[in-house]
């Protein structure tokens, strides 16, 4: 299985990320773009975890994963990752409320928050949090 996630630019590319491994207890599911010829170090990757609560006790988990190495060059003028942006989201539901319609709607919430104008600007300059 493939993901392809647009990113959203004027002229928008899409990054497509293929399944290396699925989900193996702790292990958690992985997902890698692989269109940087510059090998591993350069590759997106996108990890992913659920874990069902036992019954009664905690709360079900579900924790995603995106790296993103930032390439550029080194002073010799060779490829090198500059840096590296990591985003978490994880959702803890409790049991009580963990129907798909439910889960469904605080998922669409957290896209259109990340979507949200306000909220994008604020975050893309670092800055404090502050609804006018």
């Amino acid at each position: 299985m493939a993901l392809s996630i647009n990113d959203g630019k004027a002229t928008p590319v899409t990054h497509v990320f293929t399944q290396d491994a699925q989900q193996n207890g702790a292990d958690p599911a992985e997902y890698v773009n692989r269109s940087n010829v510059n090998g591993p170090s350069f590759w997106e990757r996108i990890r992913v975890w659920a874990t069902i609560a036992i019954r009664g006790k905690g709360k079900n988990v579900v924790k995603v994963k995106l790296t993103r190495p930032i390439p550029g060059t080194d002073a010799s003028g060779n490829p090198a990752v500059r840096g590296v942006h990591d985003a978490v989201l994880t959702l803890l539901l409790d049991q009580q409320v963990s129907n798909e319609s439910d889960i469904l709607d605080t998922l669409v919430l957290m896209a259109n928050l990340a979507d949200n104008a306000t909220f994008r600007t604020q975050v893309k300059q670092l800055a404090p949090s502050l609804i006018p």
